[in-house]
């Protein structure tokens, strides 16, 4: 994964040097030092701040990349930055439960793209977004005549988000399989940026931008019982009004969905 971002960290081979002198090909012992655990807390560092890690941009196209492996499931948001070059925006994990140990790769592929959209659905949900993965039946999910129950389930998550599936060959999917193969038992904290200076930390801006936000403004007349289009008014049931700031709510689907 560090690798796969090399070229955004200044000086990476001299940085992850007692790494790689560690990982040398005939070595027979390996013993972690104290460089070694350096070394590591550094690179994560550089992975999950500036200038590596980018703020979401509302106006720039989103990729959500995927993977699920008999050890967990792994996501990735990622955005363009001013090069065209895809960057990431925020990483999640998670193992897998014995219970989903058992499924089917493309059942397994299918609760990894639910796990990624759910978890990353304040950013995705709304909006026209790309899903990567390396699992090529994973595009056809939502044309089986007979779909098993879980599937079934699983496709009935999605139902809120708008995007399209893309194939990637494994090669191309370093981060979401490395996040994937090393997740932790609770879902792994998703590094965003916070920046003290930042709009979103300030509740006046915050507003001020909800004003001058064409969907936001949408939503509110909604809310406050003006005549708006009906998608509008559907959406706006997630949503709801406090001093001013909108704000959203989680769905929660009946118990017959589940």
């Amino acid at each position: 994964m560090c690798s796969y971002y090399r070229k955004h960290i200044k000086e990476f081979a001299k940085i992850a040097n007692p790494l790689t002198e560690l990982i040398k090909i005939g070595k027979n012992k390996i013993i972690w030092l104290d460089e070694h655990e350096e070394t590591f807390n550094k690179l994560k560092h550089y992975l999950t701040s500036k200038p590596l890690l980018l703020h979401f941009n509302d106006d720039k196209h989103v990729y959500l990349t995927m993977d699920a492996s008999i050890l967990g499931l792994g996501a990735c948001i990622e955005q363009s930055d001013d090069t065209n070059t895809l960057r990431p925006v925020g990483y999640a994990s998670r193992k897998l439960l014995d219970s989903e140990k058992t499924y089917s790769s493309t059942t397994l592929e299918l609760l990894g793209l639910c796990f990624g959209v759910q978890y990353f659905r304040e950013y995705l949900w709304g909006r026209k977004f790309t899903v990567f993965c390396d699992n090529i039946s994973l595009q056809y999910y939502n044309n089986l005549k007979i779909p098993s129950a879980m599937i079934a389930r699983l496709t009935l998550k999605l139902l809120d988000f708008d995007f399209d599936i893309k194939y990637i060959k494994g090669k191309e999917n370093k981060v979401a399989d490395s996040l994937s193969r090393n997740a932790i038992s609770n879902i792994k904290i998703m590094n965003i940026i916070n920046d003290d200076n930042d709009a979103l930390n300030n509740l006046h801006d915050i507003k001020t931008q909800q004003k001058n936000d064409r969907f936001c403004n949408e939503i509110v007349k909604a809310l406050s019982n003006i005549e708006v289009h009906t998608n509008i008014r559907r959406k706006s049931r997630q949503f709801t009004l406090e001093n001013e700031i909108l704000y959203y709510k989680r769905y929660t689907p009946p118990k017959s969905y589940t």
